[in-house]
């Protein structure tokens, strides 16, 4: 049995609009596996941006894998960019999760690995009102060889 979750669309992007537009398709099927669409548009640095990706994600108590494809169209200098995306998810129990984001770029020629550390305390019965994050990651070029790390923090708040 699927069934739809959330639709979330807006019906028209005009180039000269200024505030982000985004918009997705979200299904269940069955207790454990999810699949969907996002859309998104905004402006930044001076250009129009669309991006697009479609997914699907299992989980279950203990895991989640989510695997995503991707693509990025840049007005101004009309590149385009695609993602593919692999993330397991080791569920450590009490709120706490760990992530390893692979996400591949072939047509820029690079690929990043981040591992984070996920903490969602529970609030009102639910893990979605809180979220803090603590994350590495390493972004490599395939013909240069070059290699870039980055330190990340993040909170998210749902009211």
């Amino acid at each position: 049995v699927i069934e739809q979750q959330k639709h979330y669309i807006t019906p028209k992007v005009d180039e000269y609009l200024i505030e982000p537009s985004f918009g997705s398709l979200e299904y269940q099927a069955g207790d454990n596996f999810k699949y969907g669409t996002t859309f998104m548009t905004e402006v930044d640095t001076a250009q129009l941006e669309y991006k697009t990706k479609i997914y699907g994600r299992y989980d279950n108590k203990y895991i989640g894998l989510m695997t995503a494809l991707g693509k990025d169209a840049y007005t101004s200098s009309g590149r385009q960019m695609e993602s593919i995306y692999f993330v397991p998810e080791l569920k450590l129990g009490k709120g706490f999760a760990l992530i390893d984001a692979f996400k591949a770029n072939p047509s820029f020629e690079r690929y990043r690995n981040e591992i984070s550390l996920q903490y969602r305390p529970k609030i009102k019965n639910s893990r979605e009102n809180l979220s803090f994050e603590a994350g590495m990651s390493q972004t490599t070029y395939y013909k240069t060889g070059d290699q870039y790390y980055q330190f990340s923090f993040s909170t998210k708040f749902k009211f």
